[in-house]
């Protein structure tokens, strides 16, 4: 009989990294454990799976029972129905905080902020290869780009969590040098390893 393994069950499955001994010997959990949920947004990153308005309702109710702290309910910018959804998900009442999920523009913020969220998920690419070639940026305007961004999110009294793409294929100095210009500006940041290249390396 085929041994089930410890980070796959019926119902869920995790890292294997999680139950491996280099990973766990010096591992101390923290007393809390804040859980921040993305699947109104990343769920949607599948072939054929696009979650309607009222499904994002019924999910995000579903998350808020479970005890979720805080829900990536979508990206305004994408179209108005996921606007309106995160709206109706920003404006249940529910314990988690919702934020929506936005690249470095104004514009996103300005959406994110009509749709009532408490804070935002904002995305910056991080590795040369993204800055470069997807959006034709030097590294400069990079940095540039996010610390206005998130200054003007802060002007808004909007939380920030910083998502730095691709942060594993990034050169080093140059995260260095993101992080450095951000840090004392955001609530968290986030290390992105976009194409699992993380855990090659181990």
């Amino acid at each position: 009989m085929e041994r089930v393994p410890s980070w796959l069950s019926r119902y869920w499955f995790v890292s294997p990294l999680n139950f491996a001994e280099e990973v766990r010997r010096d591992l101390t959990p923290p007393e809390r454990v804040f859980v921040h949920d993305t699947t109104l947004r990343d769920g949607e990153q599948l072939a054929g799976v696009v979650f309607r308005r009222d499904e994002k309702v019924r999910i995000a109710v579903t998350l808020d029972e479970a005890g979720v702290d805080r829900i990536e309910a979508g990206m305004p910018a994408v179209s108005q129905e996921d606007f309106e959804a995160v709206r109706d998900v920003a404006r249940l009442g529910l314990r988690a905080k919702v934020v929506a999920y936005t690249r470095c523009h104004t514009r996103d913020i300005d959406l994110a902020l009509k749709a009532d969220g408490s804070g935002v998920v904002m995305d910056l690419p991080t590795s040369s290869h993204l800055v470069r070639y997807a959006y034709r940026w030097t590294g400069e305007e990079a940095v540039e780009r996010a610390v206005k961004a998130i200054e003007y999110a802060r002007q808004h009294d909007l939380s920030v969590i910083f998502f730095a793409v691709d942060s594993t294929r990034a050169d080093v100095d140059f995260l260095r040098r993101v992080f450095g210009s951000v840090q004392n500006l955001v609530d968290s940041i986030t290390i992105v390893d976009t194409f699992g290249v993380g855990a090659r390396s181990l």
